[in-house]
């Protein structure tokens, strides 16, 4: 698990460094959400939601291989960030991580037709 050290406040927002839990170097800051960056997501997504909800389910089956790609095309720099952020194995991190979401995207994007079909 990654190692979190406060660095500063911003604004009274909090900010922290991430560090390797192996290495003990700096792989990685993040500032914290205040209560209105939460309400500006949660605004955010729900006008998504509804944008989504018009959406026919071949087409969100569309958005869900879109991802499926991005995440394939992406792993080398996911897998190394993941490492990082907690000193597993490549191999460990491949099939915990980038081979999990790949096969529950597939799964559910192949067969989200039976799966919401009325019964």
């Amino acid at each position: 698990m990654a190692i979190l050290e406060p660095i500063q406040q911003n604004g009274g927002k909090r900010r922290y460094r991430v560090k390797s839990p192996v290495t003990l170097e700096p792989v990685g800051e993040f500032e914290c959400a205040d209560e209105a960056d939460v309400r500006a997501a949660v605004a955010r997504a729900r006008a998504a939601q509804k944008r989504w909800g018009v959406l026919s389910l071949d087409d969100r089956t569309k958005y869900l291989q879109r991802v499926l790609d991005l995440v394939v095309g992406q792993q080398e720099r996911i897998i190394e960030t993941i490492r990082g952020e907690t000193g597993r194995s490549v191999l460990e991190t491949y099939f915990m991580e980038i081979f999990a979401v790949c096969d529950s995207i597939n799964y559910y994007s192949r067969n989200a037709k039976k799966i919401l079909s009325d019964r």
